[in-house]
């Protein structure tokens, strides 16, 4: 027994997350393009949250931070890996000015794991 679950432990290890990385990747950069594109530094939270709703992203402000962030994508999990992964979440993060106005945008990826 102990042997089989060893032999488990060391299969899963080795193959890593089961999700095509490939897929992830390019919904990240179409994402990251569309953002830099459409949301320019120099505009305002309101500027933000209307391109949001029109492309179905909610933003939610952090005040503290000078931030918005929005989940704008998922990716699904494709297979079994190092983590059980439900899926993939894409991520805008829109930094603020002191003022207020846009200053940059970023995206990241984060999976929903166990």
């Amino acid at each position: 027994m102990k042997a089989t679950v060893a032999a488990f432990v060391a299969f899963v290890s080795l193959v890593g997350c089961g999700l095509d990385h490939t897929v992830l990747r390019a919904k990240s950069s179409d994402w990251q393009t569309k953002a830099d594109a459409e949301i320019p530094a120099g505009r305002t939270v309101e500027d933000v949250k209307t391109w949001g709703a029109k492309n179905g992203v909610s933003f939610h402000h952090v005040d503290q931070k000078r931030w918005l962030y929005a989940i704008v994508g998922r990716v699904p999990e494709s297979g079994f890996g190092k983590y059980v992964c439900s899926d993939w979440e894409i991520i805008l993060k829109v930094s603020l000015t002191a003022s207020g106005t846009t200053a940059n945008n970023k995206i990241s990826t984060v999976g929903r794991c166990v």
